[in-house]
């Protein structure tokens, strides 16, 4: 038996609760005294309630065909945001007000009477899978979470989505949001009244959402939890599987693709949620304001390392912000008794190829000569450091001289410091013992890569004749390791220092900037000064082949273990290929 919207409503009202007045009806549901009244009458007349309000039998049968079939909630993400939290465990894990977010959720879904719930996890996916048990939940997993977001998730869920709830596995709601029956396709929305930036909703006639644009604005955002009838799953499964197949909505949230193809698709109305009714948690501080005592109870490492070294307190660490991850590591600013300073946290894998120890002596030297005074302190075991925070910097122009110059100066004084370490970068080897890593698991198919491999073994063997002496060098001198605040320069992040060719730190630098041959040789110029030769010179542009390919490898290796490296891997590539191709003519 067919239902209006009121019907159901008040229909599902008394099923879940007792009924006692229409006054209570219309106030719990947020309607008329005047629609609920016509509502409970026509209910009545039709058998579907008692002469009393009561539910009977046939009420209950005309539910069944809009019960909810199961939950999909969305946890593979890395929430980046939520730095340093993010680092030790995923969002989901979170505890606010002494529950866990994703457990709090999971009750929600089961006291509406949801059985079928399927999680679909990605970073640190096996801190979740003891949710399988103890909630008695299914589990998958998404292994392209950093590649892909979360349409690639509900893709892979796929078989679990009919009338289904979906929902993201972060947000923690006041009140119990979820029912046993939903009458049509929704999605929660929330007024914004300062701006900020959203995807913001217009709403037509009967709730229904016209269109959707991301922007920064005020208005009704899209928030919450969402519910797909089976009419719409179907149609929105068979437009993601279309646009899979094209990768074009790979990095975007599925009410992006849907916000695209709304005229196409069965009708989705809003669901209006008062403010304050649901929470998402966009960093810690936003967190911090809604649970007072959540910072002075969070289990984290990486708190207790800051509390150690300044011997303060997690609620003393304040104003956390995350800075652009960087190729090897991930970093946020953060403050303590006023002072702003800067962690910095392992990156994927990155402990297995850099050797720590050596590091921190660098560090040490590159605060005793100069060259990197914002150096704080760093565990030698875990690899995690705290610099000086410093403002208002900028890196250095690869194509104005004066910040060559100014490079090339530092430089200079770093390969002139007389002290020593048993230790060196060595870009050829180095980069034949990532390949092995590499082939630990799986051969390298790349077409071209052999051939590449055997002129850089017979480059190597030739640059070793030159007879080039050793010194400290850096060894990683990409413009993000460069520092420029006014008139001073910092040269940062020293996990790759130690001896070396001292035409590595100039041939990384030809790389990064993607020099042409003449461009190089103008630089190579500009550092050697008086001691240029053309024989010289053709050494520094062979070491900075052999520099691009180790850089290559490193990508390919760091892939290897579920980083994404992107366009800076063909890049070292084809920079590779190049110099390679000039040095051995």
């Amino acid at each position: 038996m067919a239902l209006s919207k009121k019907e159901f409503l008040v229909l599902r009202a008394v099923a879940e609760e007792t009924y006692e007045s229409v006054r209570g009806l219309a106030s719990r549901l947020g309607l008329s005294l005047g629609s609920v009244s016509n509502a409970v009458s026509s209910l009545k007349e039709k058998g579907l309630l008692s002469s009393d309000a009561k539910l009977t039998k046939e009420g209950a049968g005309a539910l069944v065909p809009y019960r909810v079939d199961s939950a999909v909630i969305m946890a593979a993400g890395a929430s980046t945001r939520f730095v340093p939290l993010s680092y030790d465990i995923p969002k989901a894990l979170l505890r606010v007000r002494g529950e866990v977010l994703i457990e709090r959720q999971i009750r929600q879904l089961q006291d509406a009477g949801i059985r079928d719930i399927t999680i679909v996890t990605g970073f640190k996916k096996e801190a979740l899978f003891y949710l399988e048990a103890k909630m008695d939940v299914k589990i998958i997993v998404n292994p392209e979470f950093l590649e892909k977001n979360n349409i690639e998730t509900l893709w892979l869920a796929r078989k679990y989505i009919s009338n289904t709830y979906i929902c993201s596995c972060d947000q923690y709601f006041l009140h119990n949001p979820f029912h046993l029956f939903e009458y049509s396709s929704f999605i929660d929305v929330e007024p914004v009244k300062t701006e900020r930036n959203a995807s913001f909703a217009k709403i037509g006639a009967r709730q229904r959402i016209v269109s959707v644009e991301r922007k920064r604005g005020m208005g009704m955002a899209l928030t919450g939890h969402a519910f797909w009838s089976s009419e719409f799953s179907k149609a929105f499964l068979e437009l993601i599987e279309e646009h899979r197949e094209l990768g074009d909505y790979d990095r975007n949230f599925w009410e992006r693709l849907w916000g695209d193809y709304l005229e196409e698709l069965p009708v989705v109305e809003s669901n209006p949620l008062s403010e304050g009714e649901v929470y998402d948690f966009n960093s810690l501080e936003e967190l911090r304001q809604f649970d007072s005592e959540y910072i002075n109870n969070v289990d984290s490492e990486i708190f207790d390392n800051i509390c150690n070294v300044f011997h303060c307190e997690p609620k003393d660490i304040v104003g956390i912000r995350t800075i652009k991850k960087g190729l090897t590591n991930t970093s946020f600013v953060f403050s303590v008794f006023g002072n702003e300073y800067v962690y910095r946290h392992p990156g994927v894998g990155s402990n297995s190829i850099i050797n720590r120890q050596h590091e921190h002596t660098m560090l040490k030297l590159a605060l005793k000569y100069g060259l990197d005074p914002s150096f704080f302190e760093m565990d030698e075991q875990k690899g995690w450091k705290i610099s000086k925070y410093i403002r208002d910097i900028r890196e250095p122009d690869y194509r104005n001289k004066g910040d060559r110059l100014r490079v090339f100066e530092m430089l200079k004084k770093l390969h002139s410091i007389p002290e020593r370490v048993d230790w060196r970068f060595r870009p050829y080897e180095d980069a034949l013992a990532l390949e092995a890593k590499i082939k630990e698991v799986g051969p390298i198919t790349m077409s071209g890569y052999s051939e590449l491999q055997e002129r850089i073994r017979i480059l190597n063997a030739e640059l070793k004749t030159d007879n080039v002496p050793e010194c400290l060098c850096h060894c990683d001198t990409y413009a993000p390791n460069w520092m420029f605040a006014g008139g001073d320069t910092y040269l940062i992040d020293w996990e790759y220092g130690g001896m070396s060719d001292p035409a590595v730190d100039v041939g990384y630098f030809i790389v990064d900037g993607e020099f042409t041959l003449e461009e190089a040789k103008k630089l190579i110029k500009e550092y050697l000064g008086e001691k240029y030769t053309e024989q010289l010179c053709r050494h520094y542009i062979g070491v900075a082949a052999l520099v691009s390919n180790y850089w290559f490898i490193w990508a390919l290796y760091k892939e290897s273990r579920g980083a994404i490296m992107g366009e800076a891997l063909y890049r070292w590539y084809k920079m590779a290929v190049v110099l390679s191709e000039i040095a051995n003519h």
